[in-house]
């Protein structure tokens, strides 16, 4: 893994010195990470849920690496959100409706959109016991 160090507040004087970090002056180093990762994210084709009920699922299990400062998912699509937060999304199918969601890992350094999903939602009615 490579590093590269950035050196940010330290004078011409200081430079030719040799000292990287002149007592009395604010200086400091900046770590950046080298290695080029990029975040993934991983969703079923389709997902069952319950019809007329909130079916809540987490964001974390989603992606590769959870960084909430970096990358965030975004949700949308013809499905029925009762609530998006950053963590998590509730859906509240229809019964019998064809129902999409849109998945975008969008990181938020260049505002661009990293990976898009679809996700069929599959609805199916709450049943008590089996129907004779």
């Amino acid at each position: 893994m490579k590093h590269e160090f950035i050196e940010y507040g330290a004078n011409q004087e200081s430079q030719a010195s040799g000292n990287r970090y002149p007592a009395g002056r604010n200086s400091f180093v900046l770590h950046a990470q080298g290695s080029g990762f990029v975040n993934d994210i991983c969703v079923p084709d389709k997902m069952y849920m319950f019809a007329d009920t909130i079916n809540t699922f987490f964001v974390e299990p989603l992606v590769s690496r959870w960084r909430p400062y970096h990358d965030v998912v975004r949700f949308s699509g013809n499905a029925s959100y009762v609530m998006r937060t950053g963590r998590m999304v509730s859906v509240r199918p229809d019964p019998g409706s064809l129902t999409f969601m849109a998945v975008d890992l969008v990181n938020t350094d260049e505002f661009s959109v990293l990976k898009s999903d679809t996700v069929q939602v599959i609805a199916s009615e709450k049943e008590r016991g089996a129907k004779i």
